[in-house]
């Protein structure tokens, strides 16, 4: 009877050792997947606040003079025509927290059936941002020129138009003449990176050697540069 007490004894103390040898391993094999997921957590943390800290530093820093490059590859109409393509060069300099001058070289290309046609043209205007002056009080924003604005400048004060025939060995023609144009528009520009910005607007205008009305949508992707960086 001592015998087989003995032996149940010996057999207990083998299967607690066991069950222990067990739980350090689901304990050792829990504690390695918290590791992996406090090492994915703070990896995850890093990566967003790094694109965090890259929004702010491009929100609430100071661009007050910007040299602009952009193209609009269509022209949106009632229908897209990519048989335009604009280009544009501007200096855009703050005035005040709400206001900036602009200055704009713009070239537009056309291709008709029988020919190519390209304009030149320069505007300078005025943007209000009427947003931004609240928002620099704030603190959440610094003084640049983005946001929502209202602009009117005058388009096309001087123009030059060149005409080439496509299928033809027909010489170029130049025209060059003064056409300020008034124009109203109401847009968002937006530097969403160092370099990248999207100017999009709404305008109306009217063409004074023309008497015409006339308006539309800009939609310009282009890169920006902080020139007194």
């Amino acid at each position: 009877m001592k015998l087989e007490t003995n032996i149940s004894i010996i057999q207990l103390r083998k299967i607690l050792i066991v069950l222990l040898f067990l739980v350090f391993l689901l304990g050792a094999q829990a504690q390695s997947d918290s590791l992996i997921v406090v090492e994915e957590t703070i990896e995850n943390n890093d990566a967003y606040y790094q694109h965090k800290y890259q929004y702010l530093d491009i929100l609430l820093s100071d661009n007050v003079k910007a040299l602009k490059f952009a193209i609009q590859p269509f022209k949106p109409e009632r229908y897209i025509n990519f048989g335009v393509l604009v280009l544009q060069m501007a200096y855009e300099q703050k005035m005040s927290a709400s206001f900036s001058l602009v200055n704009e070289i713009n070239t537009t290309t056309f291709w008709g059936g029988t020919e190519k046609i390209n304009e030149l043209g320069y505007a300078i205007g005025l943007r209000w941002y009427p947003m931004k002056k609240s928002e620099i009080e704030k603190g959440i924003s610094g003084n640049t020129v983005n946001g929502p604005y209202l602009g009117l400048k005058a388009d096309n004060i001087f123009n030059a138009k060149t005409f080439r025939g496509i299928n033809s060995n027909e010489s170029l023609k130049r025209y060059f003449n003064l056409n300020p144009t008034p124009e109203f528009t109401l847009g968002y520009q937006h530097k969403f990176s160092r370099l990248l910005y999207i100017d999009s607007n709404v305008f109306a205008n009217y063409s004074i050697n023309n008497k015409e009305l006339g308006y539309g949508l800009t939609l310009l992707i282009g890169t920006s540069f902080n020139i007194e960086n």
